[in-house]
């Protein structure tokens, strides 16, 4: 026997719904780690610890407590807003000349180092994010790093 039309279209309707349900419970039942797993792997602003962060400023490594405040300050710090960086504005962003003398952290992820170029201003920071090629920038709110650069940075 042949179905009819609107048979067709109900089990059609039917195996959809269940389709999107068994879906629906498969996204809202991953394991946590795997949550935060992909959340870290698409992330702007990486969280530091002593370990794997290498920092320096004006060519020399920034260590002890001064390395653990700058961890700190950058950890607690607020996203403020990311920048647009497109190819013509690139080599801006990469090699900036604006005469102010960024502290250089490279993270290291495991794969690839993740290298940060923090330039400091009286009410925010600029921060220039380096993975392989891509760069992407963004401003965050630090008071402690950016309260030294109204004074001597770091």
């Amino acid at each position: 026997m042949r179905k009819s039309g609107d048979e067709k279209l109900t089990i059609t309707f039917i195996a959809t719904i269940a389709i999107l349900s068994a879906l629906k419970v498969a996204v809202a039942s991953i394991p946590t780690s795997t949550v935060d797993w992909l959340l870290r792997k698409f992330e702007l602003h990486h969280k530091l610890s002593e370990e794997n962060a290498d920092i320096s400023f004006e060519g020399r490594a920034v260590q002890g407590a001064e390395k653990a405040n700058i961890i700190t300050a950058w950890n607690e710090s607020l996203f403020l807003e990311e920048y647009y960086v497109h190819s013509g504005n690139r080599e801006y962003y990469s090699n900036p000349s604006h005469g102010i003398s960024p502290i250089e952290i490279v993270l290291d992820t495991g794969k690839t180092p993740v290298m940060f170029h923090v330039y400091q201003h009286a009410e925010y920071v600029d921060v220039v994010k380096q993975v392989k090629s891509k760069v992407r920038a963004y401003k965050i709110k630090a008071e402690m790093l950016h309260n030294k650069a109204s004074g001597k940075a770091v």
